[in-house]
């Protein structure tokens, strides 16, 4: 990376820390979760209006998460970024998601509100395999009785 970009990059993301002796090292030499780090570093940077991150937080540690959790915070919030995360790992997602997305076999099995302080979960609706709500299903349930 060379020039004026290239330097408020380092000072924004590359000079506090342990971030601070990355900047030089070939990425090669970098541990994998450094790695995985500089790449979200190049991907939030690229400005995109939709930010789409595989296996999210793998190999990241608790500072690194962090870290990458408040920019990702902030560029939703200042920048309106609709940000799509993929992991197996919901823990990683509970105080920076929205709206969690729960996938089986391929289909959508339930979708959960989260809010975003603390990861206190909001109002869920689980449909069935008909795509009635849970609630309808038992409700129906009970009449037929």
């Amino acid at each position: 990376m060379h020039g004026k970009r290239s330097e408020e990059i380092r000072k924004q993301y590359f000079n506090t820390g342990f971030q601070r002796f990355m900047w030089d090292q070939p990425i090669n030499s970098l541990s994998m979760g450094e790695q995985v780090w500089v790449k979200l570093i190049n991907a939030v940077e690229s400005d995109p209006r939709v930010l789409i991150i595989e296996h999210y937080g793998e190999y990241l540690d608790e500072d690194l998460l962090h870290d990458i959790n408040r920019r990702l915070r902030r560029m939703n919030k200042n920048l309106g970024t609709t940000i799509v995360l993929s992991t197996s790992d919901q823990r990683k997602l509970k105080r920076l998601a929205s709206v969690l997305i729960f996938l089986d076999k391929g289909h959508v099995a339930k979708i959960r509100s989260s809010n975003q302080r603390g990861g206190q979960q909001g109002p869920q609706r689980q449909r069935n395999k008909r795509g009635d709500s849970r609630r309808r299903g038992q409700q129906r349930q009970r009449r037929n009785r």
